[in-house]
């Protein structure tokens, strides 16, 4: 029998304290047609992405099911005649398709301790939007900022608001925006902000996605990459839909070499790389300027926009501009005033999880030039570079297979980008000035064989499937019960040595 942390809780007499607030993550919530061409009439209401007529939909009509996808390449919000808005509520996060669960088995948990519709909400959105547009189209903040100080009101208690993977940015930019018109408004109303899985410094496969439209079959992008193979869909056309998605933009790798490594060093290269003084042809820096390049002016400005990787070194926001633009940056952006809330940092380790990329320029130098020439619209989705698949096996103390190499995190998103932010620079006076508590829990992905169960069972770890971890289950429910005091770190990586590594000037100056 599978195991019910939930009822195990209520058999100790714990019951719901502080209500939950779900913040999903990047594709794992589904997307529902509201407007759309004549092609796709028939799926007026229905899914096509989360769902099985998503592959309905994708089979009978490619070009139609990508169409209705993509954003408006120009503004990042809805194409003329086309509306996708995310399905609502828990029915919204619960299952990615019937049979693969995503937040199901802690609503199932939840439920066995004693929540309900009333102190358990999912908080869905548009994933594919940049933070801002959030905002600008859906009114996201402000809808999240009612949810919370209605929780407040008809329960009597602070919200505990678990995110999952680019649901960590976005409620973390929720909370520097609501502090921006009250700085006393998170205090009031979260007891706790749980962060599963987040990227918060950024994703190293948002790179690969963006500049080649290649992806690993690992999870979240992954999804997308095994949905639309080689087979089904040419690079170019994925990489035309992955620009128009501002999220994809959101994370990329966020603070340069001081935290991804130069072209001689990183925080977490192994003893063997440091001892051979590998050295590699692009920083994270470069490697931006390419795709930036590539992209074009107007994929440039997007990412400037909406993202924080290129942020001003002195501001918290990447962009002072008009309210649609901005992005506000972990490395800069202090914690808000709260001092009575706690942070909570649940994260798997144990898995090989993309950390850098072998790749082939597949034009010449001259060619390049030529390219600066085109149209914008051309430039944009022209795809010049592609991932060495031929680069494989082990070098200077890393793991190679398939032009990538990899390091120690949850699969998808690495320990540098999940860990060091929550073990070291968010206990610093500078991005913490109230003094919240923070406090990192990792979970070694221990997986039982496939023939049990194809998504490693109650303690994988992998990026998606920790939100069935036993262990995850079991403390967000000690949290939620008002019991998180109990809850210490737990650390079995090497993310102190890392952070430890990591010489950086964080805060706003």
């Amino acid at each position: 029998m599978a195991p019910r942390p939930g009822r195990e809780l209520a058999k100790k007499g714990w019951k719901p304290k502080h209500p939950i607030i779900i913040v999903p993550g990047f594709v794992t919530s589904g997307l529902e047609l509201w407007s759309g061409k004549p092609c796709a009439a028939r799926y007026f209401r229905q899914r096509i992405w989360g769902s099985l007529s998503m592959t309905q939909s994708f089979m009978g009509d490619k070009a139609c099911w990508l169409e209705h996808m993509a954003l408006d390449n120009t503004t990042g919000l809805d194409p003329e005649g086309v509306r996708l808005r995310a399905s609502e509520g828990l029915l919204g996060v619960d299952y990615f398709f019937p049979g693969y669960a995503v937040w199901a088995k802690l609503i199932e948990a939840a439920a066995d301790m004693g929540y309900d519709t009333n102190n358990l909400i999912g908080e869905t959105y548009d994933w594919r939007l940049s933070v801002p547009n959030m905002e600008a189209r859906d009114n996201y903040f402000t809808r999240l900022k009612w949810r919370l100080e209605l929780s407040l009101k008809t329960e009597g208690e602070k919200a505990v608001v678990a995110s999952h993977s680019w649901g960590d940015n976005v409620f973390r930019n929720f909370m520097v925006w609501i502090g921006e018109d009250d700085p006393d408004w998170v205090e009031k109303h979260v007891a706790a902000y749980v962060n599963i899985a987040g990227p918060v410094l950024g994703v190293a496969k948002s790179m690969t996605s963006l500049l080649s439209g290649e992806t690993r079959d690992t999870a979240e992008l992954g999804l997308i990459g095994a949905f639309l193979s080689d087979n089904l869909v040419p690079r170019n056309e994925r990489v035309k839909l992955f620009r128009t998605w501002g999220s994809a933009m959101g994370m990329l790798p966020v603070g340069g070499p001081d935290i991804w490594g130069n072209t001689t060093w990183a925080p977490d290269d192994t003893l063997e790389m440091t001892k051979q003084n590998v050295v590699k042809k692009h920083d994270v820096d470069s490697a931006v300027k390419i795709l930036l390049k590539n992209g074009g002016p107007l994929f440039h400005d997007h990412v400037v926009k909406w993202g924080a990787v290129h942020a001003d070194e002195r501001s918290c926001k990447a962009s002072k501009g008009s309210p649609e633009e901005y992005y506000y940056n972990p490395l800069k952006c202090p914690l808000p005033k709260a001092p009575s809330m706690q942070i909570y940092c649940l994260y798997g380790v144990g898995l090989p999880t993309e950390r850098s990329y072998y790749y082939l320029n597949l034009e010449s130098d001259k060619a390049m030039r030529k390219s600066e020439e085109e149209s914008e619209t051309h430039q944009q989705y022209e795809v010049r570079w592609k991932m060495d698949k031929d680069a494989s096996g082990e070098r200077h103390g890393g793991t190679i297979s398939y032009g990538v190499r990899t390091s120690d995190g949850d699969g998808t998103v690495p320990l540098i980008s999940t860990g060091v932010m929550c073990h070291k620079h968010w206990r610093e006076k500078q991005l913490n000035p109230a003094g919240i508590r923070v406090v990192s829990r990792e979970y070694l992905h221990e997986p039982v064989a496939a023939y049990k169960d194809l998504r490693g069972g109650p303690r994988s770890a992998d990026h998606v499937d920790i939100l069935g971890h036993m262990d995850v289950l079991e403390d967000i429910l000690t949290i939620a019960s008002g019991h998180g005091d109990d809850l210490q770190d737990k650390i079995i990586s090497d993310v102190k040595r890392i952070a430890d590594n990591i010489k950086l000037d964080v805060g706003c100056d």
